[in-house]
């Protein structure tokens, strides 16, 4: 697995979102600086839901743009499109486990949480539905916390520095939140990955609750 592409994003306006701005709009570039608060020169807007420690970096697998090119060719579907700053190649959400530890060039990086697609997501690429599409194909990508800074460039390969224990992927946390089936041993089986951001957490224990 490797990086295909790094991408950075200043604010532009949402359509149909009167004044509103997001930095989901990427744009491919040479480099990137990745640290523990986000990526250098980076825009994030909405600070409530992107951001911070847990959402340091976005990741999102290139193969799936091949998929959305398929279903939707007359939507535009490059690099940056689901606004990761990167954008992978050889691994997906099935490959990827809460908590691993990945090197990547110069900086070391840990798996946080799968992302969730959003309304401004849905308002970029324009298709109506978007949203509940992407939850249900399961091509959400996924959240990096920054363990120690360093440079990304397209190209570096990632690798595995350590595997979380606990071995649970991206795909299995988004059926367990979002597919509406998971039993509460599922949820606590998540709930027990010391690693997960606090904002999966959150949304794991309503879903606990519920369930009794």
């Amino acid at each position: 697995m490797h990086v295909a592409a790094v991408n950075l994003g200043q604010p532009r306006a949402v359509p149909g979102k009167p004044g509103k701005q997001s930095g989901i709009y990427k744009a491919t570039v040479q480099r990137i600086e990745v640290g523990v608060l986000g990526v250098e020169g980076d825009a994030v807007v909405d600070r409530r839901h992107h951001g911070g420690p847990s959402k340091a970096v976005c990741c999102y697998p290139g193969q799936h743009y091949d998929s959305w090119r398929e279903r939707f060719p007359a939507a535009s579907w490059e690099p940056g499109t689901f606004g990761e700053n990167l954008t992978l190649s050889g691994i997906d959400e099935a490959g990827v486990c809460l908590g691993d530890i990945w090197q990547i060039g110069e900086a070391l990086a840990q798996v946080s949480q799968p992302r969730i697609p959003c309304g401004t997501l849905e308002a970029r690429v324009g298709i109506r539905g978007f949203v509940g599409i992407c939850l249900a194909a399961g091509h959400t990508g996924w959240y990096l916390r920054i363990l120690r800074p360093g440079a990304v460039v397209a190209g570096l390969p990632i690798e595995l520095r350590r595997a979380h224990p606990a071995g649970l992927t991206v795909a299995e946390a988004n059926r367990v939140l979002h597919g509406g089936q998971a039993g509460a041993a599922e949820v606590d089986a998540l709930l027990a990955v010391d690693t997960l951001a606090d904002s999966w957490r959150e949304s794991l224990a309503k879903l606990r609750a519920r369930l009794g």
